[in-house]
């Protein structure tokens, strides 16, 4: 019987990871909202299928009510060999923290190594929004860009 893992890497302020395994008819399927470890099974799982989330970009906060939101963080999926037993890192990226005038960046997500599956996060918002984490500097057999955060508006 194969079975088939689906993974998610969940951050608290912004989604992280997620990877899947099925095993024949069956889907396992584990989420992260932290940094963790994933012991691959020992029988019927020869790979996994990994997606993973950059976190989101914090917010302008300059103590108005006018703030240009966070960018959101970029995705990439992957089917990643395993092997029986073996340990694979997961990293979560955290959402960015607002900031007077430039939030932070959201963090990067990857699985295994960051030369496996990674996910990096969306820019800061200033003024403007802040640009979402960039497909072309994620890896992955599938990525996107996460999406532009919302401009201020208003005047100050």
């Amino acid at each position: 019987m194969k079975r088939s893992y689906l993974f998610l890497f969940v951050s608290t302020v912004a989604i992280g990871f997620f990877a899947s395994l099925t095993v024949s008819a069956q889907t396992v399927t584990q989420t992260f909202n932290a940094n963790g470890t994933f012991t691959a099974p020992y029988a019927g799982v020869d790979s996994v299928t990994v997606q993973a989330w950059g976190g989101g970009g914090g917010t302008r906060n300059d103590g108005t009510d006018r703030r240009g939101g966070g960018g959101g963080g970029a995705y990439a999926s992957s089917v990643v060999p395993v092997g029986p037993g073996r340990t694979y890192e997961v990293v979560v990226g955290e959402g960015g923290l607002p900031a007077a005038t430039t939030g932070q960046a959201g963090g990067v997500s990857w699985f295994g190594s960051p030369t496996t599956v990674l996910a990096v996060g969306g820019s800061g918002g200033t003024n403007n929004g802040g640009a979402g984490g960039a497909a072309v500097n994620s890896v992955g057999q599938v990525r996107y860009s996460g999406g532009a955060g919302g401009n201020r508006s208003g005047t100050t």
